[in-house]
Order: C-alpha cells, then sequence, then structure tokens
C-alpha cells in the first residue's frame, strides 16, 4: 500500500507524468499485456477521483477530520496541501523530491503506524 500510495502522490505532482513501469505495476497491471498497462499509467490522476479517497483512508484522521490537524497539515484539499502545516508546503508540484508528502510516504515514515 505505502508504495502505491507513494506512486500516486508522485503521479499527482508531476501532473500524471511519471514512469510508467512504475505506475502499471504499481496499479497490479504487471499480469496485463504491455500496451494495457502503458494506457493506464498514462492516464492522468485526478485528485477529487483517485488522490482524495486514499489521502481520506490514510491522513484524515490526523490530517484534517473532527478539526484535528497534527503538525498544523490539512490535507483534505490541494490549496491546503501547497499551503501546508509547520514545515512549509508538503507538495512542490514537478518536484517530489522537494515535496514531503511523497518523501514521507516513500520512506515509510506516514501514514503512521501503517
Amino acid at each position: 500500500m505505502k508504495r502505491s500510495l507513494a506512486i500516486l502522490c508522485l503521479n499527482f505532482l508531476f501532473g500524471g507524468t511519471t514512469p510508467l513501469q512504475e505506475t502499471a505495476h504499481a496499479e497490479g497491471a504487471s499480469d496485463r499485456d504491455p500496451a494495457t498497462a502503458v494506457r493506464l499509467a498514462a492516464e492522468p490522476v485526478l485528485f477529487e477521483k483517485e488522490v482524495r479517497p486514499i489521502l481520506k483512508e490514510h491522513c484524515f484522521q490526523c490530517h484534517g477530520e473532527g478539526g484535528k490537524k497534527e503538525g498544523d497539515l490539512d490535507l483534505r484539499l490541494r490549496r491546503l496541501m501547497m499551503v501546508g502545516g509547520e514545515h512549509g508546503p508538503v507538495i512542490v508540484p514537478g518536484q517530489p523530491e522537494k515535496s514531503l508528502l511523497f518523501v514521507k510516504v516513500r520512506d515509510g515514515k506516514m501514514p503512521k503506524g501503517q
């Protein structure tokens, strides 16, 4: 799950231009034919439809719902991620290595306990 979330966040940060094989693999497309995997990986990720539900399931309980905002961070809206929390913005479009959200998920530091 963590790898899938990291890849999805990377896709979101790049606006749908992540490495195709990694995205396809993260979605379980390894058993599909290569053309299908490439097509699925090339489709843009929509924040409300694809990213927000994952964040809601794994992040909102600490960063948004019920007025709880650990680290003064609210992940419920993209614009709130751009504002960020105690450590500044958590996403830097087009620069995943500078995006705290991506780095924390990639390194397994978030979500806590998962």
